[in-house]
């Protein structure tokens, strides 16, 4: 009868499940003042789609703590999903101008809605200013670049972007977090990709797995298997090479990383970027056995599914986890 110990139960042992809303519907049942449990509900019942409801609780979460920007927050990503922009960007100001320190991701969310209100480079640059005022001046160097990048990339500007993220490169030079470089990297892959330069986009990967291993966290690393299509494409590696590379990885990672079921890793190695049937028989046979609860409010996965079996020539079978993406 303890509502916090509901809430964390939510939190670390069942975000993203069913079990997760129980926990958390539980938590305001024993404590309806518990402005964090109304807001992880709220969340976890957008995730299902159950919007109105999920509205409802983030008023709840409001009510009784009115200057929250995470529940302002919360609130203006249900505005999104609305498509009501105007209010996500009201609620965001709101929410900011009573706790200008939130979470940077209120104000990336922020610049987002500002843009798809068709406002001015500088204005959403302003909403981009007001998070890189948190930081110190080596972190805004590192992110500064990136998020005029993300902009630059927003109005279809993929040259000034390449240049703005290559500048933002020598700022994250001696940084040690693998993550890090990684961003940088797989935006300057993808820009490259899309202005048709495979060439460049796989000589950028093999720098990327040539350094990586001096990084820390490079163990854990999802882009190891996007990053040798990449070269696969560039013709760095052969097909049968990035199949014995994406065979190892996998089992490697089954073996040494417990931390999530193995559907999440067959994602990357297998699933991203399958556009052909025979890519596709491929994912097939190596999807894991997996549990719906386990995958929980992570529609990608069910997307992915489907769409392999799509492919695979099953419709079928198809429809149902598209149903569930959807």
């Amino acid at each position: 009868n303890d509502a916090e110990l509901w809430h964390l139960y939510a939190v670390f042992c069942t975000f993203g499940k069913e079990d997760g809303v129980a926990a958390e519907r539980r938590a305001v049942e024993l404590d309806p003042q518990f402005a964090d449990a109304w807001q992880i509900l709220g969340s976890e019942l957008a995730a299902r789609g159950n919007v109105n409801e999920a509205l409802a609780a983030i008023d709840r979460c409001l009510a009784i703590s009115p200057l929250t920007a995470d529940c302002r927050g919360e609130k203006a990503r249900l505005y999104a999903r609305l498509g009501q922009c105007s209010r996500m960007e009201e609620d965001l100001r709101k929410g900011l101008s009573s706790n200008p320190r939130a979470a940077n991701i209120w104000h990336e969310d922020r610049a987002a809605a500002l843009l798809a209100l068709g406002r001015s480079d500088d204005t959403i640059l302003e909403a981009f200013r007001q998070k890189w005022a948190l930081y110190d001046a080596d972190r805004r160097k590192k992110t500064e670049a990136y998020d005029r990048a993300l902009l630059a990339i927003a109005r279809g500007r993929l040259a000034e972007a390449d240049v703005l993220l290559a500048d933002g490169e020598k700022a994250i030079e001696l940084d040690p977090n693998v993550q890090v470089h990684a961003r940088y990297t797989w935006l300057r892959v993808k820009i490259a990709l899309e202005m048709s330069r495979p060439k460049d986009a796989a000589k950028m990967a093999a720098s990327f797995r040539e350094r990586k291993d001096v990084w820390l966290g490079a163990g854990r690393s999802v882009l190891e298997i996007p990053m040798l299509r990449v070269m696969s494409q560039g013709d760095l590696v052969s097909p049968a090479e990035l199949a014995k590379a994406r065979d190892a990885w996998f089992a490697r990672t089954l073996e040494t990383d417990k931390s999530m079921p193995p559907i999440f890793f067959w994602m990357p190695a297998y699933a991203d970027y399958v556009e052909t049937p025979a890519e596709a028989a491929v994912a097939m046979r190596a999807l894991p056995v997996y549990e719906e609860s386990q995958i929980g409010k992570d529609v990608t996965i069910f997307a992915s599914i489907g769409h392999i079996l799509l492919l695979s020539g099953k419709p079928h079978e198809a429809i149902a986890p598209l149903a569930k993406a959807t």
